[in-house]
């Protein structure tokens, strides 16, 4: 793995925290907030599905948000990858805005 090394300090960050939903893609959200990434468009990771598995269709992706009553501590997993990074008050302004789009604007329904 590309820096391995990085991944401790992360890693010690996240062990404090309970599990939460979506707490995987906050770990590498933290990562990214603490290194150098550089953009390509290039594929460099692709992730596949093997020819025997069953794919799905999936008809309308909101439907796969985060859950409304897990969204503080799927935030809060979000800010806690960020603090300490120059990526904080963009990463809280942003979820802000999800919050508003996703559950105002688009009104899902994810009381669950």
């Amino acid at each position: 793995m590309f820096r391995r090394d990085s991944f401790g300090e992360i890693v010690n960050i996240f062990k404090e925290l309970p599990p939460a939903w979506g707490s995987d893609m906050a770990l590498i959200y933290a990562f990214l907030c603490r290194n150098n990434i550089t953009i390509d468009d290039g594929v460099v990771l692709k992730k596949r599905i093997h020819t025997s598995d069953k794919v799905s269709v999936v008809r309308n992706p909101r439907v796969f948000i985060y859950p409304k009553s897990e969204a503080r501590k799927y935030f809060g997993s979000f800010l806690t990858a960020a603090r300490g990074t120059k990526y904080y008050w963009l990463t809280g302004a942003t979820l802000a805005a999800r919050y508003v789009f996703e559950y105002w604007l688009l009104r899902v329904d994810r009381s669950s």
